[in-house]
Parts: structure tokens; sequence; C-alpha cells
């Protein structure tokens, strides 16, 4: 959720009055609108973080077993024909 679209929210739902005279009242609530931005982007990293310890895991492990196929076969002509079926558990 964006800052904007919070501080919409609030016109929308009448928390914050479309007046001229108080120039305090938007900055409050874009101090406001930052915090709750902030709280949600954590919340999304915090509710996302085993699913993205996974993928760099499973990345780690299609690297080392690259670097291994590699070293041993190197340039070989074949060398994609074994490698890529090994990596992902399927022929090609």
């Amino acid at each position: 959720m964006t800052r904007d679209e919070i501080v919409q929210m609030a016109w929308d739902c009448g928390i914050l009055m479309r007046s001229h005279n108080n120039q305090e009242e938007p900055t409050k609530l874009e101090r406001f609108a930052a915090l709750v931005a902030e709280h949600e982007r954590e919340r999304i990293k915090t509710l996302n973080a085993p699913e993205i310890e996974k993928a760099n895991a499973h990345i780690a492990k299609l690297e080392k077993a690259l670097k291994e196929l590699d070293e041993i076969y190197g340039d070989s002509p074949q060398a994609e024909r074994i490698i890529v079926p090994a990596l992902y558990g399927r022929e090609i």
C-alpha cells in the first residue's frame, strides 16, 4: 500500500478534512501514512521470508551442482545435454 493510497483513504472516509486553514493535519497524516507503509513492507517481508529462503537455498544448490558438473565436463560439446537434465531431473 502506498502513501498516496493511505492518504486517499483518509480523505475518502473523512478522517482528514479538506481545509486550507489547517496545514498541520496533512503533515501528521503523511507521517502516519509513512508508518503504515513501513509496517506493511515489514509484514510482507516477514510473511514471505520462508519462501525467499527456500528459493535462495534452491538457487545455491543449483549453482553448486552446475559448478561440479562444469568441473567434470568442462567445455565438452555434450556438456549441456548432460548438465541441464542433471540439474532439473529430466531429459531434454
